[in-house]
Parts: structure tokens; C-alpha cells; sequence
């Protein structure tokens, strides 16, 4: 599976014909990314603990039956889900829920790497004051690290646990407590949606057709204040004529593109 960036100049309004132009699209592509990134930050920062990470690395439910691996899946199977809710007043669809929860799982799930280096340094973390590690655990750091793990990360994490120990006087208790949530991105996993949300068909070798149901403002209220937007989209040349594509993903960009990453196999 391969991911080529695209980018979305223009679409035309599905039932009025009304042509939207690259800024208006652009704002529409913002709205929906900023109703999604709410509810995602929401979801993360009520997980962002060392309990809940606890539950995601073991990868099983209250009942012990295993995590599915769509992360909005997983979420709705923990009960998790419920945790954000859009402002008052605003409406959004389940499939844009699943978006963001999408996005939360994913989040939440990245960080198991990284709390599982932060757990092996806390765990060998040197005697000297100084932080520097004799041979000895060096060797204990590198039994306690999982396989392929690089010089620049053990570094840099060392790094992060040495200033918390500077500011507060004592090591973190973990990762949750080193760091803060998580950035959340603006974009839209549209992968986690359905038809009901969004389609994609290939019109020919150069051109993917992308259906997407957008916000026509930033706080719609009804689903009347949503509308399907198609939206033609150039292949680059690394897209075979043969090639599968798969549900992209969107991301407005700060210079005001619609960037679209199509997965394609």
C-alpha cells in the first residue's frame, strides 16, 4: 500500500451544479476539520492516562475478547466513544464521529511505542545524579527496550525524562505524566466513514471522482447545513492504470490547499 499526495482545486455542489472554487473549498475542507479535530482532541485528553493506555496496549475488552484494529471499532467496544460530544447546538453525523474517533484510536495507540521507551528508561534509570549510565545499565536498558530501537530515540527520550526530573525533583510516573495529550492534526480520516458520508471511483487513468458530504458553515446546525461536494482529483503519475484505490484522507494545509492522500495498492 502506497500513499500519493493529491491536491483538490475545485468541486461542484451535488444537486444545485453550483461550482465551489479553490477557496471556498478549502474553507468547506476546514469546517469539516475542525468538527472532527474537536471531537477528537476531546476523546484523547479523556484517555490520556495511564489506565486507559493500559487497556489499549493489552488490546482486549472488559470481557477479555480482543480490541478490533479500526480504532472507532475499538473505542464503541470500550464505551470510550460517548466521552466527546460537537458544541451545543451543532450537528454531525455518526460517520464523522467515527472520523474522529478514528483518529483518537490512532493517537492513542502511537503513543504505546512511545510509553513503552519512557516504562524502560524509567525502569533502568542510572544511579548517578548526573544521568549518566554505567555499562552495566546501558546493558539493562537495552534488555528492557523492545528490538530495533535507535540511539536517537533512547537519547532524546533521556533528554525528556532528565528536564522533568530538573523541574519537579523526582522521575514521571509515566508517559502520561511526561507528556501532555497529544497534538491533533487537521484532517479528516474519511476512510473510517461510509457511503452514507463519502465514495470514491476512478472516471479514468488520470482522474479519481471523490463524493464527500461537507459543512456549509462552521457550526451547522441541521443536516441541511451539510451537502455533497464531487470533486475530481489529477493522479499523479505513481498511480498505476491498474492500481486499487482506497478511501483518501483530507488535510487542508496552511498555505490554503486541500491536500487529498490517496492510498493506493
Amino acid at each position: 500500500m502506497a500513499t500519493a499526495p493529491c491536491t483538490a482545486f475545485r468541486g461542484v455542489v451535488e444537486g444545485s451544479g453550483a461550482q465551489i472554487g479553490p477557496r471556498l473549498l478549502y474553507q468547506r475542507v476546514s469546517f469539516l476539520a475542525g468538527l472532527c479535530g474537536g471531537l477528537t482532541r476531546q476523546l484523547v485528553a479523556t484517555r490520556w492516562d495511564e489506565g486507559s493506555l493500559d487497556v489499549l496496549a493489552a488490546g482486549v475488552d472488559g470481557k477479555g475478547e480482543s480490541l478490533p484494529p479500526k480504532g472507532w471499532m475499538a473505542l464503541r467496544r470500550l464505551g470510550w466513544a460517548q466521552a466527546a460530544d460537537p458544541a451545543e447546538g451543532v450537528y454531525v453525523s455518526d460517520r464523522v464521529r467515527r472520523a474522529a474517533e478514528e483518529y483518537a484510536a490512532r493517537t492513542l495507540r502511537l503513543a504505546l511505542h512511545r510509553r513503552t521507551l519512557v516504562a524502560a528508561i524509567l525502569a533502568t534509570w542510572p544511579a548517578e545524579p548526573s544521568g549518566r549510565r554505567s555499562e552495566a545499565e546501558w546493558t539493562a536498558l537495552r534488555a528492557a527496550l523492545p528490538a530495533g530501537v535507535s540511539n536517537a530515540e533512547i537519547r532524546n527520550r533521556t533528554r525528556q525524562v532528565s528536564a522533568y526530573v530538573r523541574e519537579h525533583g523526582r522521575l514521571p510516573v509515566g508517559l502520561c505524566e511526561l507528556e501532555d495529550p497529544p497534538e491533533v492534526a487537521g484532517l479528516v480520516l474519511l476512510a473510517a466513514m461510509d457511503r452514507q458520508q463519502v465514495t470514491l471511483v476512478r472516471v479514468d487513468e488520470a482522474t479519481a471522482r471523490l463524493r464527500v458530504k461537507l459543512p456549509l458553515c462552521a457550526a451547522p446546525a441541521s443536516g441541511r447545513d451539510w451537502a455533497w461536494h464531487v470533486i475530481d482529483i489529477r493522479l499523479p503519475g505513481t498511480v498505476g492504470a491498474d492500481a486499487v484505490l482506497h478511501t483518501p484522507t483530507l488535510r487542508p494545509t496552511l498555505d490554503g490547499r486541500v491536500v487529498v492522500d490517496l492510498p493506493h495498492s
